[in-house]
């Protein structure tokens, strides 16, 4: 999305309080939002590789 763009340089170079200010100025309408579905997040980290990293962390 071309509006978040400036953003994501923001952040790149580490500026976060004018990535935050920039994102907070962008409406729902120029960038549409999906509704979020925590089943996903729950699959992948229930998933068999997940479950792996993370035993080979400890």
């Amino acid at each position: 999305m071309p509006e978040l763009r400036p953003a994501v340089y923001s952040l790149i170079e580490r500026d976060v309080h004018r990535a935050l200010t920039t994102i907070e100025q962008v409406t729902p309408e120029q960038v549409p939002r999906k509704k979020a579905s925590g089943r996903r997040a729950v699959l992948w980290w229930n998933s068999r590789r997940h479950r792996k990293r993370r035993y080979k962390r400890h």
